[in-house]
């Protein structure tokens, strides 16, 4: 089975070894990769074999095909790293824009455009979104749990007692 393009987001340190069938060949490779870290890959197969000591964590993101996750930032509207000192660019690519989001208590990020994304918890709290139309809904961020988010203009406030840190992976296309 051939999988689609994805996304790999290193929860420990990694330390792997790539096996990739190219028809007649095999090609082995050694790849390590720092925790908090995002590599992507295109359609394929491969085979990885961990080479560290402890288990390997971490999270694939997988594009499938589907109209829902074809989207465009609309001219002149600010993406979410282009409004806030809170918000990274981790991995911009053809596929994904992924982005780490790190929002002290009461803080906000200003009025942007999110494309259809997943918003994965990297730790427990509570934001509150406010939408195109003003109004506004309160978010409970339990680590580890993922939401899906369609595309539109909003701003986020973390209405929380204490900092909340998640992942923001967009689908470009």
């Amino acid at each position: 089975m051939i999988i689609g393009p994805r996304i790999v987001y290193a929860q420990t340190k990694l330390n792997f070894k790539f096996v990739e069938v190219h028809g007649d060949h095999t090609h082995g490779h050694d790849a390590k990769y720092a925790a908090g870290t995002v590599h992507g890959h295109g359609a394929g197969t491969h085979g990885i074999e961990n080479l560290a000591d402890a288990p390997a964590k971490f999270l694939v993101f997988l594009r499938k095909s589907s109209d829902k996750f074809t989207a465009s930032v609309p001219e002149g509207a600010q993406t979410i790293t282009e409004s806030t000192k809170y918000a990274k660019s981790l991995l911009p690519n053809d596929d994904f824009r992924v982005i780490k989001v790190a929002l002290p208590p009461g803080e906000k990020i200003a009025k942007h455009y999110a494309l259809n994304r997943l918003v994965y918890a990297l730790g427990d709290g509570k934001v509150t979104y406010t939408d195109a139309d003003g109004k506004s809904h309160e978010h409970e961020l339990v680590a580890g749990k993922v939401s899906f988010h369609e595309a539109g203009s909003l701003a986020i406030e973390n209405s929380g007692d204490s900092g909340v840190v998640f992942l923001v992976i967009e689908m470009k296309r």
